[in-house]
């Protein structure tokens, strides 16, 4: 949902879109034009928030210190709402670009943490910044998603989100822990 274009905007409304909490000053720089510092009102979020994407792509930039050189994924999930359910089922469409694979890519969202997908090496080669994309089938909105890796956690990665090349999005996070699940909030 994006906010309102015009007319009241509630802080439970804020809260809501963005899930940063009841206090103004936590909303600074949520969204291009607002401000990122001085006086900042509920009106500067007018038409701001997340916008529905058709396709997800994950790409990893580098994987933690000292871990096995190729990204290893079980699971990811993608949602709506802040802590809300995964959208995604084992019927979604998931495709990897360039490189060696091992396991299934629509292994990623087949709500099974047994079964891995993982981009193959070559002596020398950790073959990173090959992508995961997942086709939604149609336009959604996704505030947060979760990952569940093990060995060649990633270490930084990025997401893009597009409908076509003209929408394409990406944002960059980075992560801390070396196994399991770990959630992130997509920026608006």
């Amino acid at each position: 949902m994006v906010m309102p274009s015009s007319g009241p905007i509630s802080m439970a409304q804020a809260h809501a879109e963005f899930g940063l909490g009841y206090s103004l000053h936590a909303y600074y720089g949520c969204d291009s034009g607002v401000p990122t510092s001085g006086a900042i009102t509920l009106g500067h979020l007018y038409g701001k928030g997340f916008q529905p994407y058709r396709y997800w792509e994950l790409t990893f930039d580098s994987l933690l210190p000292g871990n096995h050189v190729t990204p290893q994924l079980y699971e990811l999930e993608l949602h709506e709402t802040f802590g809300g359910a995964d959208i995604t089922t084992p019927g979604t469409t998931v495709w990897a670009s360039y490189g060696t694979w091992y396991g299934s890519t629509a292994s990623i969202v087949d709500n099974n943490t047994g079964t891995s997908w993982y981009q193959g090496q070559y002596a020398g080669d950790n073959r990173l910044g090959g992508t995961i994309t997942i086709d939604l089938g149609t336009p959604r909105i996704v505030k947060e998603f979760a990952l569940f890796y093990g060995q060649g956690c990633p270490g930084n990665f990025r997401v893009t989100v597009y409908n076509d090349n003209a929408s394409r999005r990406t944002t960059s996070f980075s992560t801390g822990v070396w196994s399991g699940w770990q959630t992130f909030r997509m920026k608006p």
